[in-house]
């Protein structure tokens, strides 16, 4: 609870206790709006339940900043929480736009479609949806989770490709180095 409250900005809660180690006194008003906020939030398998996201799709998401978690409980190996209306708020955003769709084209795909047609990441795509890049979107009629996103394949096909030769962060530096070897070029 100590390092909750440091993360949260209240650290000087030990230093006004006067308190052994164990015991820990802080203002109300310092922690009120937290547990206002903590009391209806909902954990990252919620959310992935409620809007029919792939968890790496969500972890994505939450790294880029396109979701904020509650309360500063988005860190490394601690449980996300997040409120509804946030997820609501992302849902709005995904769809924001969308055509209703009865029957897709064979160049109407979701995400993970539309990722693997197109050559790119999800980063990618996702950065396409939530930066408003994308000239069309359309939902699966009757729907209104993840996978009833539809992307047009050409037009992310056509902006990956604007960007010019991309090559993998990890793959990068190992490319740098070989194409240094080849040609008798020092890399340091």
């Amino acid at each position: 609870i100590r390092r909750l409250f440091k993360r949260l900005g209240v650290d000087d809660a030990a230093d006004r206790s006067g308190k052994l180690d164990h015991r820990i006194l802080v203002k109300a008003e310092d922690i009120h709006s937290l547990v206002s906020e903590l009391r209806d939030a909902v954990t990252a398998p919620v959310v992935e339940k409620m809007l029919g996201v792939p968890r790496m799709h969500l972890n994505d998401m939450v790294a880029r900043g396109h979701i904020n978690a509650l309360g500063n409980t988005d860190r490394r190996n601690g449980k996300r929480r997040f409120s509804i209306e946030e997820v609501e708020r992302v849902r709005k955003q995904l769809f924001d736009g969308a055509v209703d769709v009865s029957q897709p084209t064979t160049k109407q795909m979701d995400v993970s479609g539309v990722r693997k047609a197109s050559t790119c990441t999800i980063s990618d795509v996702l950065e396409m949806i939530f930066s408003g890049q994308l000239s069309w979107k359309g939902r699966l009629q009757g729907r209104d989770d993840y996978g009833a996103l539809l992307l047009d394949v050409d037009e992310v096909t056509a902006i990956i490709r604007s960007r010019g030769t991309r090559i993998h962060p990890r793959r990068k530096r190992r490319a740098t180095s070989s194409s240094a070897r080849m040609t008798g070029v020092s890399t340091s």
